[in-house]
């Protein structure tokens, strides 16, 4: 059987150290608009996993597409400099992979 994504044993005790970690509490007293950027270039991180573990294929399916773009979009109203790292990444997707270029 084939599993994806973290193993259990690494992910519980990884995230009862942020829950339990007081700085964590203190950063999170201070929304601010990196913060926001910083969640959805994380998002977009995992969706480019899924991408290229599947070579585009995962963009077939519309709302995968929409969604991509949604979270690139909204990555890039958060902060300006967002395009810095959003850009290249649909350069390099637009480039390296020919099925998603099909997909679109």
């Amino acid at each position: 059987m084939y599993t994806e994504g973290c193993p259990w044993g690494f992910l519980v005790p990884a995230w009862l150290y942020l829950v339990l970690e007081p700085n964590t509490a203190c950063l999170q007293l201070y929304p601010w608009k990196d913060c926001a950027m910083e969640i959805f270039l994380l998002l977009l991180s995992a969706y480019l996993i899924r991408i290229f573990s599947s070579e585009g294929l995962w963009l077939k399916r519309p709302v995968h597409l929409i969604l991509f773009s949604l979270t690139a979009f909204l990555a890039l109203n958060m902060r300006h400099n967002a395009v810095l790292l959003i850009g290249p990444l649909f350069l390099v997707l637009l480039v390296f992979l020919k099925k998603t270029r099909k997909a679109c």
